[in-house]
């Protein structure tokens, strides 16, 4: 291999390999969204930054995922937290089913996910039964 890339022939694989792909972009065989397919139509300026939405609804929504909180059996979410961090950490438990039993006990997604993160971690792609 060190002698290949000494003469060059990597480099000239490389090359060629990325003419054949830029020619297949530029013939519409090889399809990029939204570069040679599906491009939207826009008016020069680029692209429209989404709106903020409105403070006194952000408002009433936190206050409505408070008073969701407040109001679920803390016993439940606890169980079922514990469950999941179990299952989590054993082969034998489905990860899966443990995770609709907390959402059904009324454990929100990101309770779930950081209860998550705390067992498996957090970079990896994980595979879980």
């Amino acid at each position: 291999m060190v002698k290949a890339v000494e003469q060059g022939i990597v480099q000239a694989m490389i090359g060629e390999s990325a003419r054949e792909f830029a020619h297949k972009v530029e013939t519409g065989e090889q399809v990029i969204v939204g570069v040679n397919a599906y491009q939207t139509e826009e008016d020069g300026s680029g692209r429209q930054p989404l709106e903020r939405p409105d403070a006194e609804r952000i408002q009433v929504q936190l206050d409505q995922l408070r008073s969701f909180k407040a109001d679920r059996d803390h016993t439940k979410v606890r169980t079922a937290l514990d469950q999941l961090a179990a299952a989590a950490n054993s082969d034998d438990i489905n990860v899966f089913g443990e995770i609709v039993d907390a959402a059904i006990a009324g454990v929100t997604h990101g309770e779930i996910v950081a209860c998550l993160r705390r067992e498996m971690g957090i970079g990896e792609p994980l595979i879980t039964i």
